[in-house]
C-alpha cells in the first residue's frame, strides 16, 4: 500500500494530467492503478473534485471578465469608426487614403425596420413547432397519470461535502 506522500503525488499526478488534457479513459486508468484503502481514495478523490470545482469558478470568473472587456472593446472600435465616419462627412469625401491606410463608406445591404409588428401580413410570420411543456408533463406524470410515449424516471447524483 502507498504512504500519504506516495498518494499524494499520486493524486498531484491525477491532477497534472487533468490539466494537461488528458482523456478521461487514461485518467480512468491511472485511478484505477491508485491502490489505497475505501477512505483515503475517497478524501484525495473529494480533494480532486474541489480542486477541480474552485478551478471551474475561477474559470467561469476570468470568462466574464474577458466577456465583459470584449464588449468594452468592441465598444470602442465602434466608436472610433463613428468617429472617422464624422470625419468623412465633415469633409464631404467618400473615403480617404493615407500612406498606410484607406477608408471609405460604403452603403450596406438593405434590412428591415419593424415599426409595427401587428400590422405585418401573415405570409412573413414563420410557424414553430409545438413546444413541450415538460414541467406540467412531469407533475401529471407524478400525479399517476399515464401518458403514452413518456414515463417518469428516477435518476441518483453524487453530493460531495
Amino acid at each position: 500500500m502507498s504512504n500519504i506522500f506516495e498518494l499524494t503525488d499520486d493524486y498531484a499526478n491525477v491532477l497534472k494530467m487533468i490539466d494537461e488534457g488528458w482523456s478521461m479513459d487514461a485518467l480512468q486508468d491511472t485511478l484505477d492503478a491508485i491502490k489505497v484503502d475505501m477512505d483515503t481514495k475517497v478524501d484525495n478523490t473529494v480533494g480532486l473534485i474541489k480542486s477541480l470545482e474552485g478551478d471551474i469558478e475561477t474559470i467561469d470568473k476570468e470568462v466574464k471578465r474577458l466577456q465583459g472587456e470584449k464588449k468594452r472593446r468592441d465598444g470602442v472600435v465602434k466608436r472610433l469608426k463613428d468617429n472617422l465616419r464624422y470625419a468623412l462627412d465633415v469633409q464631404d469625401k467618400p473615403n480617404y487614403r493615407t500612406s498606410k491606410n484607406y477608408i471609405y463608406k460604403r452603403n450596406n445591404a438593405p434590412s428591415k425596420n419593424i415599426i409595427d409588428e401587428k400590422l405585418i401580413p401573415n405570409d412573413y410570420w414563420v410557424s414553430q413547432a409545438p413546444k413541450l411543456n415538460a414541467k406540467q408533463l412531469v407533475d401529471d406524470l407524478k400525479s399517476g397519470k399515464e401518458i403514452p410515449g413518456v414515463e417518469l424516471k428516477q435518476t441518483v447524483s453524487l453530493v460531495v461535502k
